[in-house]
């Protein structure tokens, strides 16, 4: 939630997500080994997604798998926890 965080800051002072690099973040460098971080795609004037997709001893986590987030907030993961309600679990 710390990237969607500064991503809304710098839509805030450019009006666009478009040309932005993942920010270097705390989350990020405690979470480097179980999950990777990365855009989706590259963001959009109004759009974009971030990834955490696991790695080392967390590939084995079947249940959340990668986790997802774009611009409005809305999460997912691609594990068999996938549904809305079972996916909320994975964001604990």
């Amino acid at each position: 939630m710390e990237f969607t965080q500064l991503m809304e800051k710098r839509y805030a002072t450019s009006i666009a997500y478009t040309g932005t690099a993942l920010p270097t973040s705390a989350c990020a460098t405690d979470l480097a080994n179980v999950y990777t971080f990365a855009f989706a795609a590259d963001p959009t004037a109004t759009k974009y997604t971030v990834t955490a997709t696991p790695s080392g001893g967390q590939t084995a986590d079947t249940k959340c798998a990668t986790l997802s987030v774009i611009e409005s907030g809305q999460k997912s993961v691609t594990g068999t926890e996938s549904s809305v309600e079972l996916g909320r679990s994975c964001w604990k």
